[in-house]
C-alpha cells in the first residue's frame, strides 16, 4: 500500500527504492495503479465485496468479522452501500458476530472509513470516536486491520469491564 501502513519496515522502503530505480518506475504511481486495478466492483455482488478480503477474530468472548477494501476512490463502493449494509447485518446475525465491519482504506490519504454492523460502543471506546453518520466512523491513520484496528478492539474486549449485551 505504497509503504504507508504500520507494517512497512525500513527494509521494505530500501528494497522498493532500489528496485524502482532499476526498472525505472515511480513507486507511488505504480502503487496507485495496482490498487485501483484491483477495485472494479461493478460486476461484484455486495456479498462478494464484503467477503473479498474477510477475516474473523475471536477475543474476549466476542467474534469480530472484518472485511477490508483498499482503494483511493470510494465512489464504486458508495454506489453499493445500502446493499452492503444489508448483507453485513444478515451475515452478522447469521454467524453471531458481535461486530461485523468493512474497512474501506485509502492509503493515499492515510485513513479508513469503517462501516459497522453491531456493537458500536466497542468502536467508540477503542478509538474515542463519534460516528461520521449512522454506522460509519472515520479512522485516521488506521490502515492495517491486524496492527492498527484489531489491536485496539482487542484492548476493549479483553478489558474485564466489557460485557456482552
Amino acid at each position: 500500500m505504497n509503504l504507508t501502513i504500520s507494517t512497512t519496515t525500513v527494509r521494505d522502503k530500501k528494497v522498493v527504492k532500489r528496485l524502482s530505480s532499476l526498472v525505472g518506475i515511480n513507486p507511488d504511481l505504480f502503487a496507485r495503479e495496482i490498487i485501483e486495478a484491483n477495485n472494479d466492483f461493478e460486476n461484484l455482488s455486495s456479498v462478494e465485496i464484503l467477503k473479498r478480503d474477510f477475516k474473523v477474530f475471536r477475543m474476549g468472548g466476542a467474534i469480530i468479522g472484518v472485511g477490508q477494501i483498499i482503494t483511493g476512490e470510494f465512489k464504486n463502493v458508495y454506489e453499493k452501500k445500502k446493499d452492503i449494509f444489508f448483507e453485513m447485518n444478515n451475515l452478522r446475525e447469521k454467524k453471531g458476530y458481535e461486530i461485523l465491519c468493512l474497512m474501506i482504506t485509502n492509503p493515499f490519504k492515510n485513513f479508513s472509513e469503517l462501516w459497522i454492523s453491531g456493537d458500536k460502543k466497542i468502536i467508540k471506546e477503542a478509538f474515542g470516536l463519534d460516528e461520521k453518520e449512522e454506522d460509519v466512523f472515520i479512522l485516521k491513520g488506521v490502515l492495517s486491520r491486524k496492527k492498527d484496528y484489531i489491536v485496539k478492539i482487542g484492548e476493549v474486549l479483553l478489558n474485564k469491564n466489557w460485557r456482552k449485551k
